[in-house]
């Protein structure tokens, strides 16, 4: 009677198998991988990016709300919920009535950008307003209008206690060398015995020699003018 017993080859065998099963699990699993890997890199190249963020203003001191799509693609119907509610220190309520906080943005294009006031700096500095607001966006966009959600947190923490450079401009010179020669032309080349007397030539000559140290103080300044500015200075 023959023997029910497993040989050697028998036993070889459903190893060999056994092995070749894990490899094709194993790779599976990770073509499996890569290829979710490369669906969610395509979709981050093609996908909408709705981005809330703090941002200074061209003014001094003055912050700004800024609503951004970063993405590739057109973002719909995107909302806002702020925790908590956003008040500015310059007074009234407008966020309660902006329509873009209030009922959302229908459509918002790849690279569209909308910005608002939404503090002065100094001001909210010292009226004890909430530094930080948690946001959450929702909204939908490509691929196969899928709906995303993001969460943000906006901090105006990071505008205190900062490092400045104080440095006057060209805009500012140039300010102020009119109102040099305005003042310098008011007087009269030769007004008379006991006021004072100069030519045309010596007033130019004067007018230059302001506007040349001038330039020098503003050369010194941006050199040294680094100082620690207070957050609530005006």
């Amino acid at each position: 009677m023959r023997s029910l017993d497993p040989t050697w080859t028998d036993v070889a065998t459903v190893a060999i198998v056994g092995g070749q099963l894990v490899l094709l699990i194993v790779a599976a699993v990770f073509g499996w991988r890569q290829l979710r890997e490369a669906r969610q890199l395509r979709e981050a190249q093609v996908r909408a990016f709705v981005m809330v963020d703090l941002d200074e203003a061209a003014r001094p001191k003055i912050i700004d709300l800024v609503i951004k799509n970063s993405g590739a693609t057109i973002a719909r119907d995107v909302t806002f919920e702020f925790i908590p509610t956003p008040k500015s220190s310059t007074g009234g309520a407008y966020f309660d009535s902006w329509k873009v906080l209030t009922t959302g943005i229908a459509t918002l294009p790849p690279g569209r950008e909308i910005r608002t006031l939404f503090d002065s700096a100094p001001q909210r500095f010292n009226a004890g307003l909430a530094d930080e607001y948690d946001i959450t966006v929702r909204y939908r966009g490509e691929p196969g209008n899928k709906k995303y959600e993001e969460k943000l947190k906006l901090d105006f923490g990071v505008f205190w206690n900062r490092m400045s450079v104080q440095a006057n401009g060209l805009h500012e010179i140039h300010a102020e060398v009119k109102r040099i020669r305005e003042e310098l032309h008011k007087w009269t080349a030769n007004p008379g015995p006991g006021l004072l007397q100069v030519s045309p030539r010596d007033l130019e000559q004067r007018i230059a020699d302001i506007e040349r140290q001038l330039e020098e103080q503003r050369r010194e300044r941006e050199r040294r003018a680094v100082d620690t500015e207070p957050p609530g200075a005006e």
